[in-house]
């Protein structure tokens, strides 16, 4: 199950949605602003009143504008949204951990290379890329 992300994917809803639906459809044509789907691919879609009352949801598939979605992910809950309301492809924190988790990072980064478990200074420099004076961190993230 992949992570799709894409940048600045943001549309508007095309017609409301109940909290128990399991799909949506943004502004006709504005579906390919978002990521193709692949079996067991996703991505996370927030979806925002007005207000900046919000729901956090789950892409799992994509046909034009319409999207299949789970609903209240990550301590969201389901609620009701109308014609308008804005649909926003954001990095979450489950989308974070999801990159983290499949070893996306960069050795520092990773739990057995970092500061959490260490006692020596200088395998925590080694590690982290730190110059021993600790001037200057060397790290890179690949998105693609």
């Amino acid at each position: 199950m992949a992570l799709i992300l894409q940048n600045n994917a943001i549309s508007k809803l095309a017609a409301g949605i109940a909290s128990g639906a399991t799909s949506l459809t943004v502004t006709a044509g504005e579906g390919a602003k978002f990521p193709a789907l692949g079996g067991g691919d996703w991505f996370p879609l927030t979806l925002l009143k007005p207000d900046n009352t919000l729901e956090i949801v789950r892409c799992t598939a994509r046909a034009g504008d319409v999207f299949t979605i789970t609903r209240a992910q990550e301590g969201t809950g389901a609620i009701a949204f109308v014609t308008g309301d804005r649909v926003e492809l954001r990095l979450t924190k489950a989308a974070m951990a999801q990159f983290w988790d499949a070893g996306n990072l960069p050795d520092p980064m990773r739990g057995s290379n970092n500061l959490s478990e260490l006692t020596n200074v200088a395998t925590a420099q080694a590690n982290l890329q730190v110059d021993p004076a600790g001037t200057a961190v060397a790290m890179a993230v690949a998105l693609g």
